[in-house]
């Protein structure tokens, strides 16, 4: 007698080899798209950042003024767990970057330009960024 198909055995090896490569392929995906995110968002940074450095260097003077009791305006952040205190500096919002077109973006809620941190879907928009200056150098930190 000739037998044609295969055997129950057979095809519930055949489906288990198929759902392991499934749930693989499926870890893949999702690492993929986390780093995809991941680096929206460090790009993200970059942008704000740059566009803080810009505003300090078309500021500079405000930067360089004295404070009202006509000492150096001083300030400091802290970015994983490490204080940094600065001369000359100050902090601006991103929702203040963006008014004033240091910083663009393409994103809208309830129609107002938005920056949005890919990786948890939040509005950074009132965030800071601190600027300052350092041996006429402008420097920008997103501290998040």
């Amino acid at each position: 007698m000739n037998k044609k198909g295969f055997t129950l055995i057979e095809l519930l090896g055949v489906i288990t080899i198929l759902a392991i490569i499934a749930t693989l392929t499926s870890f893949s995906v999702v690492g993929v798209t986390k780093m995809i995110k991941q680096s929206m968002w460090e790009n993200k940074i970059t942008l704000i950042e740059n566009g803080a450095e810009r505003y300090g260097e078309e500021n500079n003077y405000s930067l360089r003024q004295n404070d009202d009791s006509g000492n150096i305006k001083k300030c400091s952040f802290t970015i994983d767990g490490v204080t940094e205190g600065h001369d000359y500096c100050a902090t601006v919002s991103v929702q203040y970057l963006i008014d004033r077109g240091y910083v663009t973006t393409d994103d809208l809620r309830d129609d107002k330009k938005v920056i949005i941190n890919n990786t948890n879907d939040e509005i950074v928009n009132d965030t800071s960024v601190y600027v300052w200056i350092d041996k006429n150098i402008v420097y920008a930190e997103y501290v998040y």
